[in-house]
């Protein structure tokens, strides 16, 4: 679909969530859309950006990408 289509096309790997009912943008406060969101393990948003900015995704993927590297969870 259109949505799946631009994010490869910006190189975005992550999970996509298509939310039909606004369920979950109005339990993460969601306003804007795109909307990109970190969440870990236990549900916590640990980074959220309103809109489409190349650096937010640069950022969220050095967050990830340190945290799968490193032998104990990092403190985002």
């Amino acid at each position: 679909d259109a949505a799946r289509a631009m994010a490869a096309r910006a190189g975005f790997t992550g999970s996509l969530l298509r939310d039909r009912d606004g369920y979950h943008a109005m339990c993460y406060g969601i306003h804007a859309l795109p909307t990109t969101l970190l969440v870990n393990g236990a549900g916590i948003v640990q980074r959220k950006s309103a809109g489409y900015r190349p650096a937010v995704l640069t950022d969220i993927s050095a967050r990830v990408a340190a945290f799968l590297e490193a032998e104990t969870p990092v403190a985002v």
